[in-house]
């Protein structure tokens, strides 16, 4: 069991959107998923709790917040809630399960957090994944912090992963009476969230971990190459400066990885830490779990977790 799988337990498919628990019976969404539905019209589905369905809207807020919350009949009560926290930086990882127009029965996406926007309330702004129509409800996992900080809303283009915007949790706390009591109530008695959050994101210090994250580090001198000072420099704004990700595609043998290890060679040490994979198979997650030293230097405890687990630990903590 991962945070992930827990997120996933506590979303809740509601009408052509989707939702999540935070109380006992209680869950949270999008106002303008269930905009113009009484309670008996709305329908909400989850695969282990048969028989669900809306008793009453307890808070229904739309433009600027964009905010409802609904109380089920039964079924629910002890179910697993998200833990929700006001906290996210510029930067932070985020995952989502929700329930799209692509993937009926929910499918996962990740993005990463740009920051909040000039909006009153502001709203958490976020890239680099596809936010389709009927992710709208689905909350923000913070792989930082292990907790929820935010509730997707919006999308910045539904045909591309250009990312979205997202309610800000510390808005839903501010509108919604008691939900912060109960949620306190809730985790004192229920440890489920904050045992996975200890077991899978043990904290450690960056500034203690050894520059060289794995054993092989293939350096070179960029004096040892010919012709690649133009080159070395553009990597260099693109990587250093614009903070992007650079793929570095070509035929087989013109210079890619001579480049990269050069590169390495010439900014070693603008940078804190750096890392070397080789993608040796069709297998990514399994050749970055046997990259040598990575699972040390990472402080990452494998005991009781799948590779796909494993992989997704080692990408957060880089």
């Amino acid at each position: 069991m991962t945070l992930e799988n827990l997120v996933q337990e506590c979303s809740v498919k509601v009408a052509d959107g989707t939702g999540f628990f935070v109380a006992p019976g209680w869950i949270l969404t999008c106002a303008h998923v269930v905009e113009n539905l009484t309670a008996d019209q709305i329908n909400i589905h989850h695969k282990n709790i048969k028989g669900l369905s809306v008793k009453k809207i307890l808070l229904f807020k739309e433009d600027p917040y964009d905010i409802a919350i609904l109380e089920c009949a039964s079924g629910s009560s002890d179910y697993p809630c998200v833990y929700l926290d006001k906290i996210y930086s510029p930067g932070d990882p985020l995952w989502t399960f929700g329930y799209s127009d692509q993937f009926e029965n929910g499918a996962p996406v990740s993005v990463e957090t740009e920051g909040p926007t000039g909006d009153n309330p502001p709203l958490i702004k976020f890239k680099g994944g596809q936010i389709r129509p009927g992710l709208s409800g689905s909350p923000l996992l913070n792989k930082k912090t292990g907790n929820v900080c935010g509730m997707v809303s919006e999308t910045l283009g539904k045909r591309y992963a250009v990312g979205g915007v997202g309610v800000q949790i510390s808005t839903v706390l501010s509108i919604a009476d008691n939900l912060e009591t109960l949620q306190k109530e809730f985790h004192s008695r229920q440890k489920r969230w904050s045992d996975l959050r200890n077991k899978f994101l043990t904290p450690i210090d960056k500034d203690q971990r050894p520059k060289r994250l794995t054993a092989k580090l293939p350096i070179i001198s960029p004096d040892k190459i010919i012709g690649r000072r133009d080159e070395l420099e553009d990597l260099h704004q693109r990587l250093f400066d614009n903070k992007q990700v650079v793929l570095v595609n070509g035929l087989g043998g013109i210079g890619k990885t001579t480049l990269a290890q050069a590169y390495i060679g010439k900014y070693w040490e603008e940078y804190h830490h750096v890392a070397w994979f080789s993608l040796l198979s069709d297998d990514i997650p399994g050749d970055f779990l046997n990259t040598e030293a990575i699972l040390d230097n990472l402080k990452i405890r494998t005991e009781g977790k799948d590779s796909k687990t494993i992989f997704i630990e080692i990408l957060t903590r880089l």
